[in-house]
């Protein structure tokens, strides 16, 4: 009825713009998984180690320790670069002090498994919404389907009565030819009359059965 197609209309409305929304951050995901300079920059935790580990050194190491860093514990230089294993940071040429390492790789990996991670349940749910949209529109096809169905039962209705009308309406004729004020010898006979009426009703039978027969022949229902 009207109440539930209104409510499948409200159903699909709100299904597009759902689809919308995720399908954009879908792409988002996408696009930074597709590129590691943008993964790099996302990975919020070592940037927030890194500048809390560089206000406190600047204003909780004295001048005279921070001298001594900057020959090391031992009275070595420190050098920033990368360390023998690959890992990034700040350590002493003989390496005895090595502080805030950190690998690239590996923070990217673990970047690049959360997001996929993300991706899989926002492409899982991308591709329900679709499922249930693509249902939406097959209930709405076969809505159409049906109405179209009752409308060629509405018009073969239609055409049968105009038929009908038509084969009547040839009778008529024959009664307003009868029904003239001209006296001829045809009216003073008793059984012309119920002749009349029996071949022009016959005749009438005849001709909507053979308009039936036409239209059936040309497939017109």
């Amino acid at each position: 009825n009207n109440v539930n197609l209104e409510r499948v209309r409200r159903m699909k409305n709100r299904l597009v713009r759902i689809t919308g929304r995720v399908s954009k951050v879908r792409d988002e995901i996408q696009r930074y998984l597709d590129d590691d300079s943008d993964m790099r920059d996302m990975y919020l935790t070592r940037k927030s180690k890194m500048q809390n580990a560089d206000g406190l050194s600047q204003h909780e190491t004295p001048p005279g320790r921070a001298r001594r860093d900057q020959r090391g514990g031992n009275g070595h230089p420190t050098t920033p670069g990368r360390s023998p294993l690959g890992v990034h940071g700040v350590h002493t040429t003989d390496g005895s002090h090595f502080y805030d390492a950190y690998d690239d790789d590996k923070d990217l990996q673990e970047l690049e498994d959360l997001l996929e991670t993300y991706f899989t349940h926002i492409d899982s749910t991308f591709h329900s919404l679709n499922g249930l949209n693509e249902y939406i529109d097959d209930l709405e096809d076969l809505i159409e389907i049906e109405l179209d169905s009752q409308r060629n039962q509405l018009i073969k209705l239609e055409l049968i009565l105009t038929t009908a009308t038509l084969s009547l309406t040839c009778f008529s004729v024959v009664v307003g030819i009868f029904g003239m004020n001209i006296t001829n010898d045809i009216e003073n006979k008793h059984g012309m009359f119920l002749l009349v009426v029996i071949l022009g009703s016959f005749a009438t039978l005849g001709l909507f059965l053979v308009l039936l027969r036409v239209c059936r022949y040309y497939r017109l229902f």
